[in-house]
Order: structure tokens, then sequence, then C-alpha cells
């Protein structure tokens, strides 16, 4: 599975989840600092890769990310993970984030690239998007942090979710 890939079903998962008449949310990226991955208690929180369900992959290292899903805009959101208040993650309240000053530098790019807008809210359709982004990210490289659906709900690898 490459990077070109993930980006065309980005592309079909974009139109297949678009909303006719509700609220919509979308999908976030934040880049994370890689010295995460020798805090034991960060890593318990770790999503992908985890257990022998989604183990660790041959794939080259991209780096660290946390994947979430908001009703506002994505720098509304790293906003509030930045200050590290009730409202952030995890991972952001123990210090992770690559950048705590700049949107643009810690979630900009990726939130561009890889992220999914218009999401309407029913059905845990967001939360579904979210699982599926990380679990696709992780599959091209990233580990990632903040998805939670799949460990409730077993969908991933079934369609659309493929």
């Amino acid at each position: 599975m490459s990077e070109k890939d993930l980006l065309r079903d980005i592309r079909h998962m974009r139109k297949l989840f678009s909303p006719e008449k509700e609220a919509t949310k979308r999908t976030y990226i934040l880049k994370l600092d890689e010295s995460i991955l020798e805090d034991k208690k960060a890593m318990k929180s770790l999503k992908f890769p985890k257990g022998k369900k989604y183990p660790k992959l041959n794939k080259k290292f991209r780096g660290c990310v946390y994947v979430g899903v908001t009703s506002h805009s994505a720098e509304e959101r790293y906003n509030i993970h930045a200050s590290k208040g009730k409202k952030a993650s995890k991972v952001a309240k123990l210090g992770y984030l690559s950048d705590y000053r700049n949107f643009n530098q810690c979630g900009k790019k990726l939130t561009e690239l890889y992220g999914i807008k218009q999401i309407g809210w029913k059905e845990n359709k967001p939360e579904l998007l979210e699982s599926w982004l990380a679990w696709r990210l992780y599959k091209i490289g990233y580990y990632v942090w903040g998805s939670h659906l799949h460990l409730e709900v077993d969908f991933l690898g079934k369609k659309p979710f493929v």
C-alpha cells in the first residue's frame, strides 16, 4: 500500500461521506515529537501499531501523528490541544505536539493532505473516518495516536473502510 493509494482512497471517502443536510465535522492530523516513543505512559495510548491485530510493519517510518475529529476548524482544535487545557488530548498534555506555537508547523500540511472535511455527523461517520484514516496512515508508516472507534467496532478492512 502506497501513499498514492491512500490519497486516491481519501478522495473516494471524501465523496462517499459528504453530508446532505447534516451539521459537519472534520478530521485533522497533528505531527508529534518522536521522543513520544520513549515515554511508557504515552505509549499506552498508541493506537497503531498495537498488538497482534495491528503489528509493526516493515514500512519506512514516517513519524508520529495524532488523528482527531472536530466540529471546529483544524487550527481551532490545534489551539485547544496546544493550551494543554481540559479538552486537550493526553499526548498534547504530556508535551508531545511537535510545535505548541504554530499550527502551520504542527498540522496544516498533514491536515490539508490527508484530512477530510464536511463529514456528516450521523451514524458515527466522523469517528469511523477518524479510525480509518489513522489505520491507513499506519499502513504507510506512521505511528498513530488519537482514534478509538476501531477498538469498539470491528470495521477496518471492510467496505468501504478498506
